[in-house]
Protein backbone atom coordinates (compact mmCIF):
# COMPACT_ATOMS: atom_id res chain seq x y z
CA UNK A 1 0.00 0.00 0.00
CA UNK A 2 1.10 3.68 -0.53
CA UNK A 3 3.97 4.64 2.19
CA UNK A 4 4.47 0.96 3.00
CA UNK A 5 7.04 0.75 0.95
CA UNK A 6 10.92 0.62 1.78
CA UNK A 7 14.10 -0.14 0.22
CA UNK A 8 15.24 -2.63 2.27
CA UNK A 9 11.87 -4.51 2.07
CA UNK A 10 12.21 -5.87 -1.71
CA UNK A 11 8.69 -4.47 -2.80
CA UNK A 12 8.60 -2.95 -5.80
CA UNK A 13 5.53 0.09 -6.15
CA UNK A 14 4.55 2.14 -8.95
CA UNK A 15 4.84 6.15 -8.14
CA UNK A 16 1.27 7.53 -7.34
CA UNK A 17 0.72 10.82 -7.31
CA UNK A 18 -1.58 11.00 -4.06
CA UNK A 19 0.87 8.95 -1.91
CA UNK A 20 3.06 10.66 0.83
CA UNK A 21 6.66 9.16 0.32
CA UNK A 22 9.31 9.32 2.76
CA UNK A 23 13.42 8.55 2.83
CA UNK A 24 14.08 5.63 2.38
CA UNK A 25 11.20 4.49 0.21
CA UNK A 26 11.69 3.18 -2.99
CA UNK A 27 9.30 3.82 -6.59
CA UNK A 28 9.51 2.53 -9.53
CA UNK A 29 8.31 5.26 -12.54
CA UNK A 30 9.02 5.22 -16.22
CA UNK A 31 11.67 1.57 -16.14
CA UNK A 32 13.38 3.24 -13.91
CA UNK A 33 14.28 2.69 -9.62
CA UNK A 34 13.90 6.00 -7.44
CA UNK A 35 15.19 6.00 -3.94
CA UNK A 36 13.09 8.93 -1.54
CA UNK A 37 15.84 11.39 -0.43
CA UNK A 38 13.26 13.94 1.04
CA UNK A 39 9.41 13.45 2.51
CA UNK A 40 6.70 14.60 0.20
CA UNK A 41 4.02 14.48 -1.38
CA UNK A 42 3.07 15.09 -5.27
CA UNK A 43 6.69 14.89 -6.62
CA UNK A 44 7.28 13.06 -9.55
CA UNK A 45 10.55 11.58 -10.41
CA UNK A 46 13.18 12.01 -11.68
CA UNK A 47 13.06 15.41 -9.55
CA UNK A 48 16.35 15.43 -7.88
CA UNK A 49 15.01 17.58 -4.77
CA UNK A 50 13.25 14.26 -3.79
CA UNK A 51 14.78 11.06 -5.77
CA UNK A 52 17.78 9.60 -6.42
CA UNK A 53 17.75 7.24 -9.65
CA UNK A 54 18.94 4.16 -8.89
CA UNK A 55 18.73 2.15 -11.83
CA UNK A 56 17.12 1.76 -15.22
CA UNK A 57 15.05 -1.45 -14.90
CA UNK A 58 16.01 -2.95 -17.84
CA UNK A 59 19.48 -3.23 -17.02
CA UNK A 60 19.06 -4.76 -14.18
CA UNK A 61 18.69 -9.03 -13.75
CA UNK A 62 16.04 -9.91 -11.67
CA UNK A 63 13.68 -7.43 -11.88
CA UNK A 64 13.02 -4.80 -8.62
CA UNK A 65 15.46 -1.89 -10.22
CA UNK A 66 18.47 -2.58 -7.97
CA UNK A 67 21.43 -1.73 -9.58
CA UNK A 68 24.51 -4.10 -10.77
CA UNK A 69 27.53 -3.63 -8.93
CA UNK A 70 25.08 -3.69 -5.49
CA UNK A 71 27.09 -4.62 -2.44
CA UNK A 72 24.70 -5.77 0.08
CA UNK A 73 24.56 -8.36 3.14
CA UNK A 74 22.99 -11.30 3.51
CA UNK A 75 22.12 -13.89 5.55
CA UNK A 76 22.46 -16.61 2.77
CA UNK A 77 26.00 -17.53 0.94
CA UNK A 78 23.67 -17.29 -2.81
CA UNK A 79 20.61 -15.47 -4.49
CA UNK A 80 19.52 -15.64 -7.41
CA UNK A 81 20.95 -12.44 -9.21
CA UNK A 82 23.62 -12.51 -6.61
CA UNK A 83 27.43 -13.32 -6.81
CA UNK A 84 29.19 -13.94 -3.29
CA UNK A 85 32.03 -11.33 -3.01
CA UNK A 86 34.62 -13.27 -2.97
CA UNK A 87 37.21 -11.89 -5.24
CA UNK A 88 36.42 -14.45 -8.24
CA UNK A 89 37.33 -13.42 -11.74
CA UNK A 90 34.13 -13.25 -14.18
CA UNK A 91 34.32 -13.86 -17.86
CA UNK A 92 31.37 -12.33 -19.87
CA UNK A 93 31.96 -14.52 -23.11
CA UNK A 94 31.55 -17.94 -20.59
CA UNK A 95 28.89 -16.73 -18.72
CA UNK A 96 26.87 -14.01 -20.85
CA UNK A 97 24.83 -13.25 -17.98
CA UNK A 98 27.45 -11.29 -16.18
CA UNK A 99 27.81 -9.07 -19.11
CA UNK A 100 26.52 -5.82 -17.23
CA UNK A 101 28.89 -6.74 -13.80
CA UNK A 102 31.96 -6.75 -15.82
CA UNK A 103 31.48 -3.53 -17.42
CA UNK A 104 30.88 -2.06 -14.29
CA UNK A 105 33.67 -3.29 -12.54
CA UNK A 106 35.47 -2.51 -15.68
CA UNK A 107 34.26 1.22 -15.88
CA UNK A 108 35.19 1.69 -12.62
CA UNK A 109 38.86 0.30 -13.15
CA UNK A 110 39.11 2.10 -16.02
CA UNK A 111 41.91 0.04 -17.61
CA UNK A 112 44.40 0.86 -14.26
CA UNK A 113 46.44 -2.31 -13.93
CA UNK A 114 46.86 -1.52 -10.80
CA UNK A 115 42.94 -2.03 -9.58
CA UNK A 116 41.78 -4.36 -7.65
CA UNK A 117 38.74 -5.11 -9.90
CA UNK A 118 41.10 -4.86 -13.28
CA UNK A 119 42.31 -7.81 -15.83
CA UNK A 120 44.15 -7.39 -18.92
CA UNK A 121 41.51 -9.23 -21.19
CA UNK A 122 38.74 -6.90 -21.90
CA UNK A 123 35.59 -9.18 -21.50
CA UNK A 124 37.23 -10.23 -17.50
CA UNK A 125 37.13 -8.53 -14.62
CA UNK A 126 37.51 -9.37 -10.65
CA UNK A 127 34.99 -9.12 -7.74
CA UNK A 128 36.02 -7.81 -4.48
CA UNK A 129 36.78 -9.64 -2.03
CA UNK A 130 34.89 -8.54 0.76
CA UNK A 131 35.28 -12.24 2.89
CA UNK A 132 36.54 -11.50 6.90
CA UNK A 133 36.53 -7.62 6.05
CA UNK A 134 35.42 -4.95 7.50
CA UNK A 135 33.99 -2.47 4.23
CA UNK A 136 35.13 1.50 4.46
CA UNK A 137 33.53 4.66 3.12
CA UNK A 138 36.11 5.63 -0.44
CA UNK A 139 37.75 9.46 1.18
CA UNK A 140 37.41 10.47 -2.85
CA UNK A 141 40.08 13.04 -3.28
CA UNK A 142 38.04 16.15 -1.65
CA UNK A 143 38.60 14.55 2.37
CA UNK A 144 41.95 11.61 1.60
CA UNK A 145 43.41 12.65 4.81
CA UNK A 146 40.50 10.47 6.29
CA UNK A 147 42.18 7.49 5.38
CA UNK A 148 46.17 6.81 6.57
CA UNK A 149 46.54 5.06 2.85
CA UNK A 150 44.73 8.63 1.14
CA UNK A 151 41.74 7.82 -1.99
CA UNK A 152 42.08 4.32 -2.64
CA UNK A 153 40.70 2.17 -5.48
CA UNK A 154 36.70 0.46 -4.46
CA UNK A 155 38.02 -3.03 -3.57
CA UNK A 156 41.19 -2.23 -1.83
CA UNK A 157 42.34 -4.29 0.75
CA UNK A 158 44.06 -1.96 3.73
CA UNK A 159 46.15 -4.26 6.43
CA UNK A 160 45.27 -3.62 10.25
CA UNK A 161 46.98 -0.91 11.99
CA UNK A 162 47.40 0.55 15.28
CA UNK A 163 47.65 4.51 15.58
CA UNK A 164 51.13 6.05 16.35
CA UNK A 165 50.68 6.90 20.49
CA UNK A 166 52.89 7.20 23.49
CA UNK A 167 52.74 5.42 27.07
CA UNK A 168 53.42 7.49 29.81
CA UNK A 169 54.94 5.59 33.09
CA UNK A 170 55.19 7.58 36.10
CA UNK A 171 57.85 6.75 38.71
CA UNK A 172 56.51 8.17 42.52
CA UNK A 173 59.44 8.80 45.06
CA UNK A 174 61.16 5.69 46.25
CA UNK A 175 64.22 4.23 47.95
CA UNK A 176 66.27 1.19 46.89
CA UNK A 177 67.75 -1.04 49.66
CA UNK A 178 71.28 -2.25 49.01
CA UNK A 179 73.14 -5.15 51.22
CA UNK A 180 77.20 -4.72 50.32
CA UNK A 181 77.77 -8.06 51.55
CA UNK A 182 75.46 -10.10 49.61
CA UNK A 183 73.88 -8.23 47.03
CA UNK A 184 70.29 -9.61 47.92
CA UNK A 185 67.38 -7.23 46.17
CA UNK A 186 69.39 -7.71 42.61
CA UNK A 187 72.22 -5.53 43.69
CA UNK A 188 75.84 -5.83 45.08
CA UNK A 189 78.26 -2.77 45.73
CA UNK A 190 81.10 -2.58 43.66
CA UNK A 191 83.12 0.51 44.51
CA UNK A 192 82.75 3.40 46.73
CA UNK A 193 84.72 6.39 46.55
CA UNK A 194 85.58 8.99 49.49
CA UNK A 195 83.12 6.75 51.53
CA UNK A 196 79.22 6.19 52.17
CA UNK A 197 77.60 9.27 50.34
CA UNK A 198 74.04 9.67 48.30
CA UNK A 199 74.71 9.82 44.61
CA UNK A 200 78.18 8.18 44.49
CA UNK A 201 77.54 4.35 45.30
CA UNK A 202 78.25 2.47 41.59
CA UNK A 203 76.04 -0.63 41.44
CA UNK A 204 76.13 -4.05 39.29
CA UNK A 205 72.81 -5.20 38.38
CA UNK A 206 72.57 -9.15 39.64
CA UNK A 207 68.52 -9.16 38.46
CA UNK A 208 67.18 -10.55 35.36
CA UNK A 209 65.38 -8.30 32.52
CA UNK A 210 62.93 -9.16 30.61
CA UNK A 211 63.42 -7.70 27.25
CA UNK A 212 60.99 -7.61 24.02
CA UNK A 213 57.14 -7.83 24.50
CA UNK A 214 55.45 -8.21 27.43
CA UNK A 215 53.69 -11.12 27.83
CA UNK A 216 50.56 -11.19 25.05
CA UNK A 217 47.15 -11.29 26.78
CA UNK A 218 45.14 -10.27 23.93
CA UNK A 219 43.61 -11.42 21.16
CA UNK A 220 44.97 -12.51 17.46
CA UNK A 221 43.52 -9.17 15.89
CA UNK A 222 42.03 -5.52 17.12
CA UNK A 223 38.41 -5.60 16.47
CA UNK A 224 35.01 -4.51 17.28
CA UNK A 225 31.99 -6.60 18.35
CA UNK A 226 30.65 -7.75 14.91
CA UNK A 227 28.02 -10.56 13.47
CA UNK A 228 29.45 -12.21 10.15
CA UNK A 229 26.95 -12.40 7.29
CA UNK A 230 27.39 -12.58 3.48
CA UNK A 231 28.47 -9.93 1.15
CA UNK A 232 27.19 -10.40 -2.40
CA UNK A 233 26.90 -8.31 -5.51
CA UNK A 234 24.51 -7.48 -7.44
CA UNK A 235 24.41 -8.61 -11.64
Amino acid sequence: MPGSNSFASGIDLAWEDDAAYRPGMLVIHGGAAYLCILAHEDQEPPNATYWIALSDESHSHGGGGVPVGLVAPFCMASCTGWLLADGALLDKTTNPEYTDLVDVLRVEHGGSATHPFYHADSDKAYLPDLRGYFVRGKTGATVSSRDKDGDRDAGHYQADAVLNHLHQMVIGSHGHNFDAASGSGGYQISSFSGGWKSGEIQATNLGTKTSGNPTANGAAENTVKNVALYYLVKY
